[in-house]
């Protein structure tokens, strides 16, 4: 009889590679698994109301609703229109944060803050107008049906943010709040 005490070290320790392939496989499968059934839940609990996050119940928003290939000709359409938008935002937000500046500056400047006011004003009145040179392209791209679907989806996606406003709590301004 031969006492001979077990192997330790690399030798010991080596396992066929297939098993290891076979773990990570393994691994991946389970995780692909829980990747779906998180997916699906999450989505069945915000799916609606996440498709819709983000986009007003202007026409814009609306075409978020129509199918990829649909929606894809008509943002093609407006790309152009849709770049112009862009510095005209950025001037938004800059003129609010002016406003918002001037606001809290002490000591308090009520003119400076009135003058602010008024950029903040007239920048979102530039952007509004180009804004709906931007719904009139859209509106030509539709087909009549998408047209009469929008008359349909409009008062309900209002009525829905609405109601999320009333929701969160949002829906009266701070100072009413109690």
């Amino acid at each position: 009889m031969t006492d001979r005490a077990p192997e330790t070290g690399p030798a010991a320790a080596r396992q066929p590679r297939w098993v290891k392939l076979a773990l990570v496989a393994s691994v991946a499968l389970n995780l692909l698994i829980l990747g779906t059934i998180g997916g699906s839940i999450w989505a069945s609990r915000h799916g609606p109301q996440l498709a819709a996050r983000g986009s007003g119940p202007h026409l814009l928003g609306f075409t978020r609703t129509l199918p990829d290939e649909r929606r894809f000709e008509i943002w093609k359409v407006t790309r152009s229109d849709l770049r112009a938008l862009r510095p005209m935002r950025k001037e938004v937000r800059r003129a609010r944060a002016r406003a918002r500046a001037a606001l809290v500056a002490e000591p308090f400047d009520q003119q400076k803050f009135a003058d602010a006011q008024a950029r903040v004003f007239e920048a979102e009145i530039a952007l509004r107008r180009e804004a709906q040179q931007l719904f009139v392209t859209i509106a030509a791209a539709l087909t009549s049906q998408e047209r009469a679907a929008f008359t349909k989806w409009q008062p309900l996606r209002r009525a829905e943010r609405a109601h999320r406003r009333d929701r969160d709590g949002s829906a009266d301004p701070p100072a009413q709040q109690r």
